[in-house]
């Protein structure tokens, strides 16, 4: 069993590499693509092509956050069932106490967000600047207003939701649950058998009764 545990405790921070690297990596190549789309869109003075500068951001942000959360869903697994005690390792379970003694935190989601921010917030205002020297001007200044409006607002809580997620205690919350549906369905088969037996002895007492 101990070989087993310390493979999958390999497989595990292995995984947890994989998942920060493709997080950094799908925030970077987004980030580029944006901004080389926001340079261009400057060159050729049209508002449309701001569009795809926010459907570039939103897409890099939400791909970052997808491979954060999970990520977060391995440290929280090995925290929980590989760090319990001294004698394992604990790595994320210090580096958790860390944070929390010296209230730093992980600041590269908020670092990614903003510049993602900072692209979208640009998009806009360059829309609304070409606006008048182009056909539907004023449309697509609206329309890319709009979208990165609805990205800044679902990017800030995201972002903050994902900073406050303890995937450890997520992990033992649904361990006690899992245990006490375990327990829950044992009581309510244990019922049936007692009822059971309990009509046997009634039903021996009454034909003893009638001899």
């Amino acid at each position: 069993m101990e070989d087993k545990a310390q493979l999958e405790y390999t497989a595990l921070m292995n995984e947890a590499r994989d998942a920060e690297r493709m997080a950094s990596v799908s925030w970077l190549s987004a980030g580029i693509a944006a901004a080389a789309l926001l340079a261009w869109g400057f060159g050729s003075r049209q508002p449309g092509f701001m569009l795809p500068v926010v459907a570039i951001a939103a897409a890099g942000f939400l791909a970052m956050m997808r491979w954060r959360e999970r990520l977060a869903l391995v440290t929280g697994y090995i925290e929980t069932y590989h760090e319990s005690d001294d004698v394992s390792p604990c790595f994320h379970t210090r580096l958790g106490r860390f944070h929390a003694t010296n209230g730093t935190g992980p600041s590269r989601d908020w670092h990614a967000t903003t510049f993602f921010n900072v692209l979208v917030v640009s998009a806009a205002v360059f829309a609304w600047m070409a606006s008048k020297n182009a056909e539907h001007g004023e449309l697509w200044a609206g329309i890319v207003t709009g979208c990165g409006l609805a990205f800044a607002s679902y990017s800030l809580s995201e972002t903050a939701r994902a900073q406050n997620l303890d995937a450890a205690q997520l992990w033992r919350r649904a361990e006690g649950r899992l245990v006490r549906s375990e327990a829950f369905r044992a009581a309510l088969g244990a019922r049936p058998r007692e009822a059971t037996t309990a009509r046997g002895h009634r039903l021996r007492a009454v034909s003893s009764h009638a001899r």
